[in-house]
């Protein structure tokens, strides 16, 4: 269960911020010291922590979005480009 919940994290972190290779560099990392710190939990922990990752994996997949700046406007002001993704429920 800890396995699929740490890949399926890894995986909507990895559309999510595709393209940002530092951000994506980021939330590999957290992801793994998050897993790793918690290694030895209890059961009953574990199972809140699996339940805890796949609803961050769930936000990443469905809340985050990517812009890139395609033009400058005004000084302070752009025009930015959105990643059209359709995600599978």
């Amino acid at each position: 269960m800890a396995l699929h919940a740490y890949r399926t994290l890894l995986r909507s972190a990895k559309l999510a911020f595709a393209g940002d290779t530092p951000v994506l560099s980021a939330a590999i990392t957290e992801s793994r010291k998050g897993f790793e710190a918690n290694r030895y939990a209890s059961a009953n922990a574990a199972k809140d922590l699996i339940k805890g990752a796949h609803e961050i994996a769930d936000v990443l997949r469905k809340n985050v979005v990517q812009g890139r700046k395609v033009q400058e406007e005004e000084e302070g002001k752009g025009v930015y480009s959105m990643a059209e993704v359709t995600w599978g429920d």
